[in-house]
């Protein structure tokens, strides 16, 4: 099958007199007619063309004030709101793209830290955004010189664009792009804003195009296992503003969908699963046909289907949904676009709130003109609200933000503490039995949306404004970028440290929680669509919510992920994550500086290690060897004077995981082996047999024994759960490498 763009096409062409609504085949069009779709990928982003006549960078005269950013001139609509970049950066609290002189400052409003790296200046240096894409554009690069023109922003210090067969530059070819291909030509206008909108908040993070030959499924993943394997590529961040039906991944007979090609899904999570281990933070737009990703894909539409939209449901992506501005500013709104002629201002003098962005009219307000744009009379000031993106009623666009539970993936570890059912609209209650999403949202309002330039068609040539998930993914690959860079490194995968963090006390320092609005389609007057109305917390149109960015980096920098509970006496334990400085006084640093313990043993290779503490956080050996580094897939038994934890986190020196082997593998002799449990981050609990599955015929299943510290007592079976934390001893009726 091949994959659809996620920015659903609404492409409203806007003249001088008209508009007309267009669809493009297999883009997720907002089609006002029924269309076919023939397997694979879609994407466009819904996108509104502005007059010809526009410019964003007319030159603002004081005396005769022309500049009307965020009122955008379209004949048609006769205004649109529409945010250049500095208005969705203040909406969201980013850093300021001055540099500051401090490297750490204080920060007062939050209890649980009292100094946080400064974040003046803070704008993706040294980090890299991988766009995934299929077909190619051949104006990009004029694309994305004109849009940093007219926002004086920097070119990105690297962009790059690379193609098959193999996506390193060398020996490589693009595909031959056809302008007359409005499947293409869809492609290209997702190119543009997923490199715009990236680069319009992390301006100093590299960018790589990396361009699909085409939109089915086996293309992409082979574009995307290409560069996730790549050395030099190692801790990047991608996004991906494309998608197709949760339940349809691997179809060969599209539409009845009883043949599937299992490779197809083998691959996707091959590639996602090989990208956390290389320290990749991998992102997807949660969709843009509502709670009902299929209801495009099936003629007649399934009216009371809920299915979300992949590859967001992978448990190894993050999940981006949408929201808009709230109140809304679109039907009966008070900035929605008046028609033909009409104009929308602010005052000199006065706040207006566009729902998303907080604004003052300055000296000289700013209201719609022939040629509006920046700089403008108005200056943004800070947030105004949002709700779940749901835009089905306005301009033809049939478009709301996708979410729902997966068909494909089971619930995974860091959202089992979610709840087991979540309400449905019009009534009634899914089952939360499978990965959840999406993760968390950003702004995706056609109404409301964000400026690109389109120069890759004949009639295209002006500026456009943009909504959808599909600016969504790029948003949140810009702030993963920002993170990375104050990390010093990057974060990879991160959806397990997203959620400990929406789960503390920090929750509402660090997101916006939505609670107005919903994902429900309707098609009046015969076919309603369920959905997910939006609630405190958690929810299936946008997640945790929206992130206050400032905020957001400085929580990250303190949030901690997990711990393990020792009590007195000896415990068998493991650490589940892979150290970046492995010796035994980092890794044991908060215990050592508690002198709650005395001794720690490894058994490896037939012989034991240890490690006395004998004061001032100095150890000696003991038996046959001193234990001096701790790391992971390994068992350790340590003997506690008093009850205290190991507290591990990411990111925090000695805890965040580097790039590492792929797949993680630990060599088991023959005989007895004291190993750990490092379970994948995105499975939920799972038996010892489970995660010894690699070597089920090399071990003996009647000696695998877990120890349960707290009440002093052996289990002796492969069957028991196994918890985070804890060791096993193993016997190998043969040597094996364990492959977990």
């Amino acid at each position: 099958m091949f994959l659809k763009l996620l920015a659903i096409t609404l492409l409203v062409l806007i003249s001088t007199t008209s508009i007309s609504i267009t669809s493009t085949n297999f883009v997720k069009a907002q089609a006002p007619t029924p269309w076919t779709w023939d397997g694979g990928m879609i994407g466009r982003p819904p996108n509104i063309l502005l007059d010809p006549s526009f410019n964003p960078k007319t030159v603002f005269n004081p005396a005769a004030p022309i500049g009307g950013a965020p009122f955008c001139t379209s004949g048609g609509l006769g205004t649109i709101l529409c945010y250049p970049p500095d208005f969705i950066r203040k909406a969201y609290d980013f850093p300021t793209l001055t540099t500051g002189t401090s490297v750490w400052e204080n920060v007062t409003d939050n209890p649980a830290y009292s100094m946080v790296p400064a974040m003046d200046g803070v704008n993706g240096t040294g980090q890299t955004i991988v766009i995934v894409d299929a077909f190619g554009s051949p104006t990009i690069l004029n694309d994305l010189s004109n849009y940093d023109g007219n926002f004086s922003l920097p070119a990105p210090p690297s962009f790059v664009i690379r193609c098959g067969p193999t996506w390193t530059g060398v020996g490589d070819t693009c595909p031959t792009f056809n302008s007359t291909n409005t499947n293409q030509v869809g492609w290209a206008e997702e190119i543009t804003l997923d490199v715009t909108a990236s680069h319009a908040l992390a301006p100093g993070a590299n960018i790589v195009l990396v361009v699909s030959n085409s939109d089915f499924d086996s293309d992409l993943n082979a574009a995307e296992m290409a560069v996730v394997t790549q050395p030099s590529l190692m801790g990047s961040i991608m996004s991906q503003s494309f998608g197709e039906p949760d339940s349809v991944v691997g179809c060969i007979n599209f539409p009845t969908c009883t043949l599937f090609d299992p490779s197809i899904k083998a691959t996707q999570d091959n590639v996602y699963r090989i990208a956390a281990t290389n320290h990749w933070t991998v992102l997807a737009s949660s969709g843009d046909d509502g709670a009902n990703e299929g209801y495009r894909y099936f003629s007649p539409p399934k009216a009371n289907a809920l299915i979300p939209s992949s590859p967001s449901t992978s448990p190894y992506v993050l999940a981006i949904g949408g929201t808009q501005g709230q109140p809304y500013t679109g039907t009966n709104g008070q900035y929605y676009p008046p028609g033909p002629g009409g104009t929308k201002t602010c005052a000199a003098g006065a706040t207006c709130n566009t729902g998303l962005v907080v604004m003052t009219g300055g000296a000289n307000g700013c209201t719609t003109a022939a040629r509006p744009g920046e700089p403008t009379g108005c200056t943004p000031t800070g947030y105004g609200g949002e709700g779940a993106w749901n835009e089905y009623n306005d301009l033809g666009s049939s478009s709301s933000t996708g979410g729902g539970v997966s068909t494909l993936y089971t619930k995974p570890l860091y959202q089992t503490s979610l709840p087991a059912t979540f309400a449905t609209l019009p009534s009634g209650t899914m089952a939360a039995s499978g990965r959840l999403g999406p993760d968390v949202s950003f702004n995706a309002a056609v109404v409301g949306g964000v400026l690109a330039y389109l120069g890759i068609a004949p009639s295209l040539h002006r500026w456009a404004v943009f909504g959808g998930t599909s600016a969504s993914s790029p948003s949140w690959a810009a702030i993963i970028a920002l993170l990375n860079q104050v990390n010093a490194g990057p974060v990879g995968f991160i959806n397990p440290t997203i959620y400990s963090l929406a789960m503390s006390p920090l929750y509402s320092h660090s997101f916006h929680d939505i609670t107005v609005g919903n994902n429900t389609n309707v098609l009046p007057p015969t076919l309603s669509f369920k959905g997910y109305p939006a609630a405190a917390g958690f929810d299936l149109t946008t997640g945790w919510g929206s992130p206050d960015v400032l905020n957001f980096l400085t929580d990250f920098m303190t949030i901690t992920q997990g711990s393990i509970s020792l009590v007195p006496g000896w415990n068998l334990i493991s650490i589940p994550l892979v150290p970046v400085t492995t010796a035994i006084n980092t890794v044991l640093a908060n215990l050592i500086v508690d002198n709650s313990f005395t001794s720690i043993f490894a058994y490896q290779g037939g012989s034991w290690k240890s490690a006395l503490l004998t004061g001032g956080g100095t150890f000696s050996g003991h038996v046959t060897g001193t234990l001096t580094t701790i790391q992971d897939g390994v068992g350790y038994w340590i003997f506690m004077t008093k009850a205290d934890t190991l507290a591990y986190s990411v990111p925090s020196t000695g805890w965040v995981i580097p790039p590492a082997m792929s797949p993680p593998n630990y060599a088991l002799s023959l005989g007895w082996n004291l190993i750990g449990f490092k379970p994948q981050p995105t499975v939920a609990p799972e038996t010892a047999s489970s995660y010894l599955a690699s070597i089920a015929t090399k071990y003996s299943t009647n000696n695998v024994w877990i120890y349960n510290s707290s009440a002093g007592t052996w289990t002796r079976t492969d069957g028991v759960t196994v918890l985070i934390g804890q060791g096993m001893w193993v016997y190998m009726t043969t040597a094996a490498v364990l492959y977990p």
